[in-house]
């Protein structure tokens, strides 16, 4: 596993341990260690302590590290494959590190962007019933194998996609689009001022139309 991840510790429901756990991730040899030593890793509480505990998983923090900014393509489902083709114009995802919990047509694609200071934003396309197709920026985690999976067991890497054999791929560019380019709200609502604005205002309209606009939001 590459020294620059930034590693979570989670518990065996894929959710990170510790306050504020974004801004405490461990390097994995220094987890590694950790582990081998005492059995357990130091996490913040809310009054700013630290306490041990023995994490049952691992999660990938994803967002800038020193050299790159690492992002997940969470795909859940066949319609987030059909929306991947449809965003790649047919060209799909390239070959890069995968993962998956064994659920049917489930996996996550990891992907770097070169460089620092990158802003890219988490965006969730709802695309069927129960599936989607979300791209993790800054502050999202995405469990790793062989942490545990509450319904199938455990994550797996995919075949050939394991971090010793294969190089995470650089990040689509259409990804990396819908994770930078700011949405107009005019865009996002597509319809003219009327009179229910002038009564309620902004707020009002955003509440009356909250759920096209969130559908919205990841659609460009």
């Amino acid at each position: 596993m590459p020294e620059h991840w930034l590693i979570i510790p989670t518990n065996g429901n894929k959710q990170p341990l510790g306050y504020q756990w974004q801004l405490h991730p461990f390097s994995p040899s220094q987890m590694a260690k950790l582990l081998t030593q005492t059995g357990a890793v130091q996490v913040l509480n809310k009054h700013r302590g630290f306490y041990p505990v023995t994490p049952q998983g691992i999660g990938l923090l994803c967002g800038q590290t020193e050299p790159e900014f690492l992002l997940a393509v969470d795909v859940d489902g066949e319609s987030a494959h059909a929306k991947i083709q449809e965003l790649s114009r047919g060209r799909g995802l390239p070959k890069t590190v995968a993962f998956t919990s064994g659920r049917p047509r489930r996996a996550q694609y990891l992907f770097s962007l070169p460089g620092i200071n990158h802003q890219l934003k988490s965006c969730k396309i709802s695309t069927a019933p129960g599936e989607a197709l979300e791209l993790r920026g800054t502050g999202l985690q995405s469990v790793l194998p062989p942490s545990p999976h509450p319904l199938t067991g455990s994550y797996k890497w995919l075949p050939h996609c394991r971090p010793d054999q294969a190089e995470v791929a650089h990040a689509p560019q259409w990804a990396i689009d819908r994770m930078t380019n700011p949405v107009r709200l005019s865009e996002l609502l597509k319809m003219p001022r009327h009179s229910h604005f002038k009564k309620t205002g902004l707020r009002g309209l955003i509440a009356r139309h909250s759920t096209r606009i969130l559908t919205r939001l990841c659609s460009f």
